[in-house]
């Protein structure tokens, strides 16, 4: 799992980008994308904004509030095509206190 280190209380923004084996754009047209990271037993929903997949193929966004407890939470993408659900490496998030307020 690879670690992103999160101030909480700040916007919480990823590019992203859904390429095949070859690192070549895949288009998520007809695909359901959601994201949501998680604190054990809670989880907090994020926005998922796709791109124009005829210009920008495979390419979205993923945007939460940042408002989540201090701690590790766990973060991963679910894709859904035909019924078919398939989901992302799961990340860790390691969300520590904001200095200024």
């Amino acid at each position: 799992m690879a670690e992103i280190l999160h101030k909480q209380g700040d916007t919480f923004l990823a590019a992203c980008a859904y390429v095949d084996a070859a690192g070549d754009p895949v288009s998520l047209t007809g695909v359901e994308v959601t994201s949501a990271v998680r604190d054990g037993c809670r989880p907090y929903g994020l926005m998922v904004t796709l791109a124009d997949q005829a210009t920008k193929p495979g390419q979205y966004q993923v945007e939460g509030d940042g408002c989540w407890p201090v701690g590790t939470l766990g973060w991963d993408i679910q894709y859904v095509r035909d019924e078919v659900v398939f989901s992302s490496e799961t990340r860790t998030i390691c969300v520590v206190p904001d200095v200024t307020p």
